[in-house]
């Protein structure tokens, strides 16, 4: 290959940089741009998009808010957004402000980093009743995102609710609604969720999974924290762990991990009740089957099917539903489920899976042919794997679009496009630097909040612009 007949992506040989955009602000798309800007084969210019005025995705507004741990991994996001060859274009909706297409006209190319937002249904009969409301609007609602901060919730007058589902989400949910207002005030929990939280009137969290104990999903350190809540109490009946004729090829199949909770549960099983706390009941092998409502199409009620597990010659259980049935009064369902992503006009997308069409990463059309685009995190692999997994699994796209992107023609690319584009369309964009300001607001608030609160979010996105000094487009 010639240098005088082929430019290549390093700076060293050829100079011409590489313009990436790359759309979501989350996990998965600070590590993509990480990975790009420190890649020794490439000078990167990464771009990045983000539908809310606030970036971190996941991290701000899914992760728990007595996570506060967790929440540190801003600090590394917080470094890229802050490199030289980096910048935010948050509050732009691609789709809506900028479409795909003329992204691609900008840009060499694009990385789609836009999750999963959705929320799977149970697929049973009242669903749709007031108080039967899916994991990704109760916990967004508490996290003070701005897509679920109307949502209604009466805890006040909620004694019993089921959390259906047995994964870290599920767990989140019902440890959230057990906090008591001292532990409360330790996080950065919406204003309005805290003052609904701390005055709760639940006393029973029913968390219901379809198959066994040994194929729940969620890990031991959520388990564990169940165990230290100041007011509240997990709750297994031993004859929830049974395990059945299978019991050795189910144990045999389980994961190291799935073991481990195992023995967990075991270990609640034989802990003695502490009256007066709220009790979170672990269930397992059921499956709801109908939601009932009162004559205000509230929930009342809860059908369960008991299940049966089957389990494979490659190891996988499966939970097959019996003629037997259990009633449970509740006054709130909560389906923690899974989650599932949105098609984006313009961009191809698996509805079957839930993710933008792609192989390995690599978007491609109905026919598998490349698009020249990439996708990462939830919305390439679907709702799988923890904030730390994303690192690697982003690092490896990259590495596909450095190999597709070995040669590039002489650029023409314009730094100033998309915010000249912006600019004329009205829309008021938010750098990096406009984030810090509500950023520091948001820390200050919280000194109205006794105890360790880490900041106090604002949800209204009107507010969060007038805050950053712009002026809201009329819709």
């Amino acid at each position: 290959m010639s240098d005088a007949t082929t430019a290549t992506v390093d700076q060293e040989t050829a100079g011409r940089p590489l313009h990436v955009a790359v759309v979501g602000s989350g996990p998965a798309g600070f590590y993509a741009a990480q990975a790009l800007l420190n890649h020794p084969a490439l000078h990167a210019h990464v771009d990045m998009l983000e539908r809310l005025p606030t970036p971190y995705g996941l991290v701000r507004g899914g992760v728990a808010p007595d996570h506060q741990k967790i929440k540190r991994v801003t600090g590394v996001y917080q470094r890229i957004a802050t490199h030289p060859r980096f910048r935010l274009f948050a509050n732009v909706s691609v789709g809506q402000a900028v479409q795909p297409s003329e992204l691609r006209q900008i840009y060499d190319t694009v990385i789609y980093a836009v999750g999963n937002e959705a929320s799977r249904r149970m697929g049973v009969p009242g669903e749709s009743l007031w108080a039967c409301t899916p994991a990704s609007v109760f916990v967004g609602w508490y996290n003070a995102h701005p897509d679920y901060a109307a949502a209604v919730f009466n805890l006040k007058a909620t004694k019993r609710v089921a959390v259906i589902g047995n994964g870290n989400v599920a767990i989140d949910v019902a440890r959230v609604l057990a906090l008591t207002e001292n532990e409360l005030q330790q996080t950065d929990v919406a204003d309005y969720a805290f003052e609904q939280l701390r005055t709760s009137a639940v006393e029973e969290i029913y968390v219901i999974g379809r198959r066994g104990p040994l194929q729940a999903a969620f890990t031991p350190q959520e388990l564990r924290e169940l165990m230290t809540l100041e007011a509240g109490q997990p709750i297994v009946a031993p004859t929830e762990l049974e395990l059945g004729d299978s019991a050795d090829k189910q144990y045999q199949s389980a994961s190291e991990q799935a073991r481990r909770v195992y023995e967990i549960l075991k270990e609640i099983a034989f802990t003695p009740h502490q009256p007066g706390k709220r009790k979170i009941h672990l269930l397992f092998r059921r499956s709801p089957t109908r939601v009932h409502g009162d004559e205000n199409d509230w929930v009342s009620s809860l059908t369960l099917r008991l299940n049966r597990l089957q389990i494979d010659d490659s190891g996988y259980v499966r939970a097959e539903g019996t003629t037997e049935f259990e009633e449970l009064e509740v006054d709130l369902v909560i389906p923690a489920i899974g989650y599932a992503g949105q098609p984006i006009s313009g961009l191809p997308f698996d509805e079957q899976r839930g993710v933008i069409r792609n192989l390995d990463g690599r978007i491609v059309d109905e026919a598998e042919q490349p698009t020249g685009e990439y996708v990462v995190g939830w919305a390439r692999s679907g709702p799988k794997g923890l904030i730390g997994a994303h690192k690697a699994a982003s690092g490896q796209v990259v590495e596909l679009l450095v190999d597709d992107f070995k040669n590039l023609p002489a650029s023409t690319i314009d730094s100033n496009a998309l915010p000249n584009l912006l600019t004329k369309r009205a829309v008021p964009f938010v750098t990096f630097e406009d984030w810090q300001i509500l950023d520091e607001a948001e820390v200050h608030r919280a000194r109205i909040r006794s105890g360790e609160c880490p900041r106090i979010k604002v949800a209204d996105v009107d507010q969060m612009l007038g805050m950053m000094g712009k002026t809201p487009t009329e819709s």
